[in-house]
């Protein structure tokens, strides 16, 4: 099952033959990154715990001890890494983890689904992002790396007139440039799957600017965090970069292609990246069925 899989470093950058080395990198410089864009808030340790806790249960309940702890950790870890930074989220946070992991496991059950954890959990906290409605952002500016007006990941468009405070956004957004050591993981993977995040940077940066979006510095912040999402997202465990690079570039094409027929001011950044994700999972099961972890 995409739980019990170990990558393999042995075609990465260092070309070393070690199975955990990634999973491990990740680990350290994803807590890094948490305590970095945390920006003195105890906030991220709620979404943290929690999703430590349901991958405590989903160890030793679910798969009996048996499947791979630090899948549990890095996807609790991504999770976190992509929330708002307001604990009026907390529940939408919980909620999202465990049905998010119910979900996950029905479908790897029942239909062999190969969808990773953390981006079906990502997806829910979008829905219950917006279902309730909270507004009333008035705030002073945070010091990260895009300016007050840039809307947050789960925010359609890329401007904004209002002022938004900084603990809308996410740790990683917080955190600035100091998000590319997420790219060092993925070079000990797979060297040449550092492309695919270059290629999303490129669509995406092409798509707003054919969209006439005035300014660059408007949208540099989101054209980043989109990358350095994508880079997250690749990192998670049970993700064989190796056979799946192919079907990887192949899904990049279509999303590459509906970029240009959607109008900005309607998409979240996070969007773009939780559909190639999609669309990859649909080409496993064409292409590949059980014969590959996902």
């Amino acid at each position: 099952m995409a739980f019990s899989y170990v990558l393999s470093t042995q075609n990465g950058f260092f070309r070393r033959k070690d199975l955990l080395l990634p999973d491990i990198l990740f680990t350290i410089l994803a807590i890094g990154l948490l305590v970095l864009g945390s920006g003195g808030s105890y906030y991220p340790m709620i979404p943290a715990g929690f999703g430590l806790l349901f991958g405590a249960a989903a160890y030793f309940l679910l798969t009996g001890g048996k499947s791979y702890p630090l899948y549990w950790v890095n996807h609790t870890l991504s999770f976190a890494l992509l929330l708002p930074r307001d604990p009026r989220y907390a529940l939408h946070a919980v909620f999202a983890l465990g049905i998010g992991l119910g979900l996950w496991w029905g479908l790897e059950q029942r239909f062999k689904i190969r969808f990773p954890l953390a981006l079906l959990q990502f997806l829910l906290f979008l829905i219950f992002y917006f279902l309730p409605g909270i507004d009333s952002w008035v705030s002073e500016p945070s010091l990260v790396f895009r300016g007050s007006s840039y809307p947050d990941i789960y925010t359609p468009g890329f401007f904004t007139e209002n002022t938004l405070p900084g603990f809308r956004y996410s740790a990683l957004e917080a955190c600035g440039g100091f998000g590319i050591l997420l790219a060092v993981p993925l070079l000990l993977r797979r060297s040449l799957a550092l492309l695919l995040p270059l290629g999303f940077f490129i669509l995406l940066a092409t798509w707003i600017h054919i969209a006439k979006i005035p300014g660059w510095e408007t949208v540099s912040g989101p054209v980043w965090l989109g990358t350095f999402s994508f880079i997250l997202l690749l990192n998670l465990p049970g993700r064989n970069t190796g056979s799946l690079l192919p079907l990887s570039f192949l899904s990049l094409a279509p999303l590459g292609l509906a970029i240009f027929f959607l109008p900005p001011a309607f998409v979240p950044t996070f969007l773009w990246v939780s559909s190639f994700f999609f669309i990859e999972s649909i080409l496993i099961r064409i292409f590949l069925g059980d014969r590959t972890e996902a």
